[in-house]
């Protein structure tokens, strides 16, 4: 819109976004049960209790090859507007991965 009394263009301040959009981030870190014995015992023999099913090498581990299933499903969901958040962008190769197999994006937001 034009300022009448000053003579300049304002941008608008927000871009439309067109087609679907997805955001994604890193799960929680794993929380241990405490009411567990088990996990008693360990905190009270002072034992690191490590990451629980998301430590390296367990089926809940997150690691770089989410970008892959993260891509697809970009592709198959015709997603062209992704924010991803920093957890996921300290993984790895995950930002390479995801755009070598990933869709076209019109919007790409790398959140801090």
């Amino acid at each position: 819109r034009r300022d009448g009394d000053r003579g300049r263009v304002e941008m608008a301040t927000e871009a439309l976004i067109q087609g679907p959009g997805l955001h994604v981030e890193q799960p929680p870190e794993f929380e241990h049960d405490f009411g567990d014995p088990e996990v008693v015992a360990k905190v009270q023999r002072g034992e690191d209790l490590g990451k629980g099913p998301q430590a390296d090498g367990m089926p809940g581990a997150i690691h770089e090859s989410a970008a892959l299933l993260l891509a697809a499903t970009c592709t198959y969901e015709h997603v062209r507007n992704l924010r991803v958040y920093s957890g996921l962008l300290e993984l790895g190769n995950f930002f390479e991965t995801l755009l070598k197999y990933g869709p076209p994006l019109r919007v790409l937001e790398l959140a801090g």
